[in-house]
């Protein structure tokens, strides 16, 4: 029952290997995954089953853990009635076949950059992305509308997520369907060797007045960390789905291991398949596979293999890891017990560690670009990808050196320029001569911030207030006094700060000397008396 508690908040640089991915009609044996053929691993926690290696570190793996949350009694020695969830580091001992808990990289409560605060997060996925490491993981707390979301944020150089860096990315609410909670579950961050990135999610489709699951799919986008938040029913592909509309298709994992291969891993259940814990034939099966695209719908659907006969265990969180013990890549995760009769196919329940070798395995060919979600000439092929033209991007101009060096905002890649550029100013939202350019922002005129008068030198040393910065003069000031909420007389300036005048605080009587010298108590600093007393 913990685990199907969990699956309604969840769903629940490697080196580089010198083998070749096989073509799609290369005839191969097809390996048996027994318990000879893979390797059983200890870990330590309740429902400790997520885990993704880290893309820096090999013996270093992100995960969760349930985090203290004040229980007493046998509550609070027993970590499977804790209430929330934090992201973990765990280091693996590829000898041993052992993970150990290091410590907290993110621990809820946390309050994150739009103002959201996290109180429960889990099943993080990592990725370098531009030099600089990134965490993905699911979350929920105060500020979340709907089901749970993806959220994104930046790793620092003591592998501690900076939780100001930390965005929600996709939200757990629909675009179009006031009945429908779709969740972003398991999110699944992967950058790819050409610079771009990826964020894939797997979306629980909720009946909002039935409360219960319909069906699961796939998603995914292209990612960088400047995007604009979308909801998890908007614009983006359905890249693994159900063949029943009462099914599952939960991805796990998408990793480039080789130029343009992105290697997958995921689960499958049709005819009311909602979780590993279903009662249902070939429910929550793992599959493994290779493809050649990520933004495309059914990118990963439709791919067959016959190299590997993998366990009929449902399975939790199977992830593409390489172990350097036995130097080669090969799936990690975790392999429920199988209801009903086991047969020869079927492993104890456990972590698991299982050889894949990747040159044996076919690469799914899809098109590049789909003709119908991404039709020409609005979309092209650039480095083996599809991408946007400068015009669909909402870029203005083109140049063969960067925006920067000609005074212009990158506004991203597209296919058919070297780069694509538009004004810092957006003409229709941010119109001149309110907005302008100034250290390559765009800012507002000193008037649109409520500026009154300007100044070559700061405002405090011309006795007034200064309300920011503007792309128009070197220091934009106003009164210190604002006139519509502190009106004068009632308001006034000492001290290069506006109070209210005595009689405005309840003053009776002022003096030159204390008033408790005058036999009446101090009312408070006022700008028009030394002393205001009552």
């Amino acid at each position: 029952m913990k685990k199907l508690i969990l699956l309604i908040l969840c769903v629940a640089c490697h080196p580089s290997n010198q083998s070749s991915v096989a073509s799609s009609s290369q005839t191969v044996t097809s390996y048996q995954v027994t318990t000879s053929t893979s390797q059983a691993w200890s870990t330590q926690g309740c429902n400790t089953t997520s885990y993704q290696q880290d893309p820096t570190d090999q013996t270093l793996f992100w995960g969760r853990r349930m985090i203290y949350s004040g229980l007493t009694g046998e509550d609070a020695k027993n970590e499977c009635t804790w209430q929330r969830w934090g992201v973990a580091l765990y280091r693996a001992d590829f000898s041993k076949k052992s993970l150990t808990f290091l410590k907290f990289a993110f621990m809820p409560i946390a309050k994150i950059a739009d103002g959201r605060t996290v109180t429960t997060a889990y099943d993080p996925t990592v990725a370098v992305i531009g030099g600089v490491k990134y965490v993905a993981f699911e979350c929920h707390g105060e500020g979340f509308s709907g089901s749970v979301g993806a959220c994104v944020g930046r790793v620092d150089a003591n592998n501690q997520i900076v939780a100001s860096t930390v965005k929600v990315y996709v939200d757990g609410v629909s675009s179009t369907n006031p009945n429908l909670i779709p969740s972003a579950s398991v999110p699944k961050l992967t950058s790819a060797i050409n610079g771009k990135a990826y964020l894939s999610w797997t979306q629980v489709n909720i009946d909002k007045s039935a409360g219960k699951w319909i069906k699961l799919i796939s998603r995914s986008i292209e990612f960088n960390p400047a995007m604009a938040r979308i909801n998890s029913d908007g614009t983006a592909f359905n890249t693994y789905n159900p063949k029943t509309a009462n099914g599952t298709a939960d991805l796990f994992d998408v990793k480039e291991i080789q130029p343009g291969k992105f290697f997958f891993t995921g689960a499958r259940g049709e005819n009311g398949c909602r979780s590993p814990l279903d009662n249902i034939a070939g429910c929550y099966n793992l599959e493994i596979g290779a493809t050649n695209a990520v933004t495309e719908n059914g990118a990963f659907d439709g791919y067959s293999q016959s190299a590997y006969t993998l366990p009929d265990n449902p399975i939790e969180y199977f992830r593409w890891a390489y172990n350097p013990v036995m130097q080669t890549w090969g799936v990690f995760g975790s392999f429920i017990s199988k209801p009903g009769t086991a047969t020869a196919r079927t492993l104890p329940g456990g972590l698991y560690f299982i050889p894949i070798d990747i040159s044996i395995l076919p690469v799914k060919n899809s098109s590049i670009c789909n003709a119908s979600t991404q039709p020409s000439p609005h979309w092209g092929v650039k480095n083996g990808v599809c991408m946007r033209s400068c015009g669909q991007m909402g870029g203005t101009r083109s140049f063969t050196t960067t925006c920067a060096a000609n005074g212009m905002r990158d506004v991203g890649v597209a296919y058919d320029v070297p780069y694509c550029c538009a004004s810092f100013c957006d003409p229709v939202t941010q119109p001149a001569p309110h907005w302008g350019v100034k250290n390559s922002q765009c800012m507002r005129s000193c008037g649109q911030i409520g500026g009154t008068r300007s100044f070559t030198t700061t405002c405090a040393s011309n006795g007034m207030r200064d309300l920011g910065v503007a792309y128009d003069v070197p220091y934009c000031c106003g009164p210190i006094c604002d006139p519509k909420t502190q009106p004068a007389p009632n308001w006034g300036v000492k001290n290069g700060q506006c109070f209210a005048s005595c009689g405005g605080i309840g003053g009776t009587r002022a003096f030159k000397n204390p008033c408790s010298q005058n036999g009446m108590k101090d009312a408070g600093v006022a700008y028009d008396v030394p002393y205001c007393c009552k």
